[in-house]
């Protein structure tokens, strides 16, 4: 999402009424670099300015909470997702973990004979 689409959902978020958990994620992109396993690319820095803007007094009208959608072990490096655990903890913010995510993760995991499991990870 650019900055006009983080402004438009919360606006969206804030004209229905809902109590609700705006998800920050990272890019849409038309190549693996974003999830690939090794991927070292950080969550976007943009989530302090949204925080900094819209969350930093907590709930947004006592109603929209802010959370970090960040990626999975499937979907980047180990080092990655504690650092993007680590920028959640400063904010003080949830954390949403996507896991199961790319088609080939699904592809891997029906062609294994095995069941897929959670993560379970100690950051």
């Amino acid at each position: 999402m650019d900055n006009c689409s983080y402004e438009a959902a919360i606006a969206g978020l804030r004209e229905s009424g809902i109590r609700a958990v705006f998800g920050h994620g990272w890019p849409t992109s038309f190549d693996d670099s974003w999830t690939e396993k090794t991927s070292t690319k950080p969550h976007p820095a943009d989530v302090r300015r949204v925080h900094a803007e819209y969350f930093s007094a907590g709930a947004l009208d006592d109603r929209i909470t802010l959370a970090m959608a960040v990626r999975g072990p499937e979907e980047s490096a180990p080092e990655t997702r504690k650092a993007d655990v680590e920028l959640a903890r400063e904010l003080g913010v949830r954390i949403s973990v996507h896991t199961g995510a790319t088609l080939r993760t699904a592809q891997t995991t029906r062609s294994s004979n095995t069941p897929t499991r959670g993560c379970s990870a100690r950051i």
